[in-house]
């Protein structure tokens, strides 16, 4: 098996709510951190990558999941899961992110 982790970036507009409810303004938070780890295993026939984001992690946890599955046939299966937990007062922000 083939394990790596890495940190990335995201770039992406952030709505000014979210900017607000930050104390950011404009030009700040387009930027987002990630962790990822991922597993090649050559005898399963399978690439799984899972991802946590770093930024803002004290108020809502974003994770994915997404597996490659080579089939017998040759095509290839793609399954995806994501879940969003939000911490005490904030359920409602988890709801605007998701």
């Amino acid at each position: 098996s083939l394990h790596t982790e890495r940190l990335l970036t995201c770039r992406q507009n952030v709505p000014n709510f979210i900017r607000r409810i930050f104390g950011g303004s404009a030009g700040d938070g387009d930027t987002s951190l990630f962790y990822e780890r991922s597993e090649v295993d050559p005898a399963g026939r399978t690439l799984t990558l899972r991802s946590r984001n770093l930024s803002l992690a004290n108020v809502v946890v974003m994770e994915e999941l997404c597996q490659y599955t080579q089939q017998p046939d040759g095509n290839t299966k793609f399954k995806q899961e994501a879940s969003i937990k939000s911490f005490s007062g904030w359920s409602h922000l988890a709801t605007l992110v998701e």
